[in-house]
C-alpha cells in the first residue's frame, strides 16, 4: 500500500508543481497526506498487534517449559 502512494506521489508531483494555484492541488496534497497518515497508522496498529501475539507466544513458551521442567523433575 506504501508503494502505491509513493507511485501516486511521483505521479502527480509535476502536475502539483505545475499547477500550484490550482485550488484541486490543495485537494491532492490533502489526500496524499491523509494516505500517509493511514498508513502508519496501519503499519503502527500490526506492529503493535505483532508485539501482543510474540508476547503471548512466550509466555506459552515459558509456561510449557516450566510444565516440562516439572514432570521431568
Amino acid at each position: 500500500m506504501a508503494d502505491a502512494i509513493r507511485l501516486y506521489e511521483k505521479a502527480v508531483h509535476y502536475e502539483l508543481d505545475r499547477s500550484l494555484e490550482k485550488p484541486e492541488s490543495d485537494a491532492k496534497w490533502a489526500y496524499i497526506e491523509a494516505s500517509r497518515a493511514f498508513q502508519k497508522r496501519e503499519q503502527r496498529r500490526e506492529l503493535e498487534e505483532q508485539q501482543r501475539k510474540n508476547a503471548r507466544l512466550k509466555r506459552t513458551v515459558a509456561f510449557v517449559s516450566v510444565l516440562l521442567a516439572v514432570a521431568l523433575a
